[in-house]
């Protein structure tokens, strides 16, 4: 399941999606012709991938992406980066491509928009807090006074957003860089009860037998004065 969210912006009415390929690095005709259907149905005007590693030649057998996008790229040396697909009829200005694969940053008619994805798991929980308490901030000192940020952060800030043993997901310094930065959760916004998880697991675990659980790791927040009209997970194959 991967958020969407409808920006509301005058005559213009927006749909910023993201997708986590989950390191589908070298896709294959088929998969990349799935992904060009998705995009028919979804119509996003900006849509973040993460765990991807594509090129500036990857969709060129994708006709309907190579005549309504433009793609950025920010590849990691694992293979597992960040890029975005924006509607040609939008100017895209200010590009930032952090170094690693984790971030990458645009503006698009003085509102910034930012694609993250953070470390996953125990192992990389050093690395997370340190993108979040000092990788990212300092991205965020000349951002816009209006912005959207998502993506797939690999931690919760509420125990609301998963299944099984919330309190160890949240990430404290996540919680105080959303306060400092005054980060509106979109989805909460318009669904403040509403159960809805983006990532499923079963795991076989030593002290307690076969686990299954669910979080919402994949999350949009906005600042500034950033109407949205609509917030929703959708499924995708």
């Amino acid at each position: 399941m991967n958020p969407t969210t409808q920006l509301d912006g005058g005559k213009l009415t927006p749909l910023v999606a993201t997708l986590n390929l989950r390191g589908q690095t070298k896709m294959n005709l088929s998969k990349l012709l799935q992904l060009e259907e998705l995009l028919k149905s979804l119509k996003p005007a900006v849509i973040f991938f993460q765990e991807s590693h594509f090129q500036d030649k990857t969709f060129e057998n994708c006709p309907y992406i190579n005549s309504n996008f433009q793609l950025l790229i920010n590849n990691s040396p694992t293979g597992y980066g960040t890029s975005a697909l924006v509607n040609n009829s939008l100017k895209i200005e200010n590009v930032k491509a952090i170094p690693g694969g984790r971030i990458l940053y645009f503006e698009i008619n003085k509102t910034s928009f930012v694609n993250v994805y953070l470390p996953s798991g125990t192992a990389g929980k050093g690395d997370r807090e340190s993108i979040l308490s000092d990788s990212l901030p300092n991205l965020l000192l000349d951002s816009c006074k209006t912005g959207i940020i998502g993506g797939d952060w690999n931690c919760i800030d509420s125990v609301k957003d998963a299944s099984h043993n919330a309190p160890s997901k949240i990430s404290p310094v996540l919680q105080r860089l959303g306060r400092i930065k005054q980060w509106k959760d979109l989805f909460r916004v318009l669904h403040p009860h509403k159960r809805s998880f983006s990532h499923m697991y079963r795991r076989n675990m030593k002290d307690q037998g076969l686990t299954e659980g669910a979080a919402r790791l994949d999350r949009f927040y906005g600042w500034g004065a950033l109407p949205c009209s609509k917030a929703e997970y959708f499924p995708a194959a």
